[in-house]
């Protein structure tokens, strides 16, 4: 394992490792466009079930992937067994917290649309949700379980519940790209190092986002879209946002979140390194939880496993720490997630299946 006193003297990477972490957020970018455009296609009954087997089997070779890197690589792994308890009640707790700002802005968004959720529903429902989606192997099981839970127990339609979602997805990538464009440069100031193809993508995602919601509703309410499936789709996908684009309180209010979540990772990846004994500034640590919160766009395998963790081993990598470390600290937190999401995740199932149950026993 490295020391902490290499961390920024390494800094200047090669172009290639810039070039690695690039094209793997490419390949996810290009995988969630063509998954968006899979939607347009008329699904048939062999389509889930392909799509099931896939997942499985791409889950599989991932493991074993990972297996076999982890057995060749034991010497840096077994540092795990060395880390001591208070650091991962530190990750466990901030884990904790970052369920909690993640519930607190689904509630938010809900309260525009006249649902009001307790507490038991917007933070169960975040842990249910991602227990889930490490359980089914397909994407979207945890949003699915959102949306019938707000469909039995609020009466919240599904088409709802897909325009909010699309509004926070195009509000959090709007605030997390814009976020990347300034550490880039900050980290350009700070460290005479301009990394181009992250510039490259953060304004790729940041003006695809702003053509989305200031160019694409003008075009669509132009053209009909009820003869054509994939404008039903895009138009759906925008609703949200122009019901929310003129309320100025909520914008702030839930950029506010979005940033808070993101600071919260940052401060969870430098609990992390700490735990290894290693020492990160604020920049890299900002960058790693933009790039991990890009990881969400392509979600192929079960609780996107693998998926994370070679992302979080690549920004390391690029940052000067090592793809080494990064895998390491991406299975320290896999395993402080899932004993976490396991623990709370059957507790809040029962509780939200009780309050559905009571729901019906007064209807």
């Amino acid at each position: 394992m490295k020391s902490s006193g290499a961390l920024f003297l390494t800094w200047p990477c090669k172009n290639r490792e810039i070039d690695d972490i690039f094209n793997t957020l490419l390949a996810m970018s290009i995988h969630s466009t063509l998954k968006n455009n899979l939607l347009s296609v008329k699904k048939t009954r062999y389509y889930h079930k392909i799509k099931e087997i896939l997942s499985v089997g791409i889950t599989v070779i991932i493991v074993i992937v990972l297996a076999l890197y982890i057995w060749k690589h034991q010497e840096v792994f077994r540092i795990i067994g060395t880390i001591k308890w208070p650091f991962m009640g530190c990750i466990a707790l901030i884990w904790i917290v970052n369920m909690l700002v993640g519930g607190l802005k689904n509630k938010v968004f809900l309260q525009l649309f006249g649902v009001e959720l307790s507490f038991k529903e917007w933070f169960g429902l975040r842990i249910v949700s991602l227990m889930t989606n490490h359980l089914i192997p397909f994407q979207g099981a945890g949003m699915t379980t959102n949306a019938v839970y707000l469909k039995k127990r609020h009466r919240f339609s599904y088409s709802g519940f897909t325009s909010i979602a699309m509004a926070h997805y195009h509000l959090s990538f709007l605030v997390s790209s814009s976020l990347g464009v300034l550490v880039v440069g900050g980290i350009y100031l700070k460290h005479n190092v301009f990394m181009l193809n992250m510039c490259i993508l953060f304004l790729s995602i940041l003006f695809g986002i702003l053509i989305g919601i200031l160019i694409i509703p003008k075009l669509l309410a132009s053209v009909s879209s009820t003869q054509n499936s994939f404008l039903k789709i895009l138009k759906t996908s925008l609703e949200g946002w122009q019901r929310i684009r003129s309320d100025r309180e909520l914008i702030l209010k839930m950029t506010l979140l979005i940033l808070m979540v993101l600071l919260i990772q940052a401060l969870r990846f430098y609990v992390g390194y700490k735990a290894l004994s290693l020492n990160v500034s604020v920049l890299p640590l900002l960058l790693l939880a933009i790039v991990n919160e890009y990881s969400s766009l392509i979600r192929i395998t079960p609780g996107n496993l693998g998926i994370r963790e070679t992302v979080i081993a690549l920004v390391s990598k690029v940052i000067g720490i090592g793809f080494d470390e990064g895998l390491v600290l991406g299975a320290i937190l896999r395993g402080v997630n899932m004993i976490m999401i396991f623990i709370l995740g059957p507790l809040f199932s029962y509780l939200l299946t009780r309050e559905l149950a009571h729901r019906g026993d007064n209807d």
